[in-house]
């Protein structure tokens, strides 16, 4: 089944899922402009990979000229996913480049200024997970009625 990944990004989206690594291409479309992010489409077979992507909010069936996903755009800038190593623990880390000294966070979510210690989150979709979830809860409403007021 072809399946779109809604995350917005310039290029392809690699996705792990156990030992698998899946590489969502963009939809190629000539209006788009170099650089402008974009959906992107993978192939998936396996059921159970199927079953976990379409739980999530960020997948979807593909059908050819469905309407785009809202626009939930999340600034992340400042923030990098970066590969774990040691010992033996590998996975992925998040950096918060954005303050002095630099943070960095596994899945325990707790910032810290080490990383000895840290336990990785085992795949890199795993990482932007828990960070969009982090930024999206840490952003205030701009407006009173957007409080719900």
């Amino acid at each position: 089944m072809m399946v779109e990944c809604l995350i917005k990004r310039e290029g392809p989206t690699p996705v792990e899922l156990g030992r698998t690594r899946y590489m969502f291409m963009p939809i190629p479309d000539p209006n788009r402009k170099s650089g402008e992010p974009s959906t992107s489409v993978c192939e998936i077979n396996a059921e159970e990979h199927l079953e976990f992507l379409l739980k999530s909010n960020q997948f979807r069936p593909y059908k050819m000229g469905q309407s785009a996903p809202k626009d939930d755009n999340i600034d992340l800038s400042g923030y990098s996913i970066v590969i774990h190593r040691e010992g033996k623990f590998e996975g992925y880390r998040i950096e918060n480049n954005g303050v002095k000294p630099k943070l960095y966070v596994g899945t325990d979510g707790v910032w810290k200024k080490v990383i000895q210690g840290l336990t990785p989150f085992d795949s890199e979709f795993a990482a932007w997970q828990w960070l969009r979830d982090e930024v999206r809860g840490n952003e205030q409403p701009e407006s009173p009625e957007e409080e719900g007021e």
